[in-house]
C-alpha cells in the first residue's frame, strides 16, 4: 500500500514538473468547492478547469498557500484544494450542466415574468387612451352641438330683426337696443357697425336726426 501511494505522488510530482497533464481531467472543477489532486495536476491545470483560463494560479494558492506549501509546483496526491470564487469571472460550469441549464431557464423565467406585469400595465394604458379618446369624441360632439345651436339661434334672431325692421326702423317702433342688435347682423365692417350703433343712441332724443340715421340702416339692408 505505502509502496503505491509513493509511487502515485512520484508521478504527480513529475507531471507537475514536466509542466504538462499526464492524463485529461474529465471532470470540470466548480468554484466554492474542493478538488481533490490527482495524478499530474498543477495549479495552472486546475485553473484552466475550474475558470477556463491558466491565470488564476495566484488566487487558488493563496486559497491554499497553508497546506501547498512554499514551492507552489509541489502538489501532493490527495491533496484537498479549496477553489475560490472570482468576482466578475466567468466560470466553468460541472459536468451535470445545472448551473448552466438553470441560468437559461432563469432568464426565460424572468423574461416571462416582465411580459406577464407589462401585460396588464398595457392594457391599462389602452383603456385609458380609449377612455379619454371617447371623451374627447363626446366634448366634440357637444361643441358642434351647441355651436349648430347658436348658429340656429343667431339665424332665427337675425331672421326675427329682418321681419320686425321695418317697424324698427320708424320713430314709432323704435327700440334702441333692437336696432343696435339688428345693426350687428349687417354686412359691414365691424367699425362701421360701431359707428352706426353709437349714432343711433346718440341721436335717440332727437327725432330728426334719429329719422335720418334710421333711414340710413334701411337703406344698408335693402342693399
Amino acid at each position: 500500500m505505502n509502496k503505491f501511494k509513493i509511487a502515485n505522488i512520484s508521478l504527480a510530482l513529475i507531471g507537475v514538473s514536466l509542466g504538462t497533464p499526464m492524463f485529461a481531467h474529465s471532470d470540470e472543477i466548480v468554484c466554492g468547492t474542493t478538488y481533490v489532486v490527482e495524478r499530474a495536476d498543477s495549479l495552472s491545470n486546475i485553473s484552466e478547469w475550474a475558470y477556463g483560463t491558466a491565470r488564476r494560479v495566484d488566487e487558488i494558492y493563496a486559497a491554499n498557500a497553508d497546506q501547498i506549501g512554499p514551492d507552489r509546483s509541489v502538489l501532493l496526491l490527495g491533496m484537498e484544494l479549496n477553489i475560490p470564487c472570482i468576482d466578475g469571472e466567468e466560470l466553468v460550469a460541472s459536468t451535470s450542466g445545472t448551473e448552466a441549464a438553470e441560468q437559461p431557464e432563469a432568464a426565460a423565467a424572468e423574461t416571462e415574468t416582465a411580459a406577464a406585469q407589462a401585460e396588464p400595465e398595457a392594457t391599462a394604458t389602452l383603456a385609458a387612451a380609449q377612455v379619454a379618446a371617447a371623451a374627447e369624441a363626446q366634448a366634440a360632439e357637444v361643441d358642434a352641438a351647441a355651436a349648430l345651436e347658436a348658429s340656429a339661434a343667431t339665424e332665427d334672431t337675425t331672421e326675427d330683426l329682418m321681419a320686425m325692421s321695418e317697424e324698427l326702423l320708424t320713430i314709432e317702433g323704435f327700440d334702441a337696443d333692437k336696432v343696435v342688435a339688428l345693426i350687428d347682423t349687417l354686412d359691414l365692417p365691424d367699425s362701421e357697425k360701431t359707428t352706426l350703433s353709437n349714432a343711433v343712441i346718440a341721436a335717440e332724443g332727437n327725432p330728426a336726426w334719429l329719422r335720418a340715421m334710421l333711414t340710413i340702416i334701411s337703406d344698408e339692408i335693402s342693399r
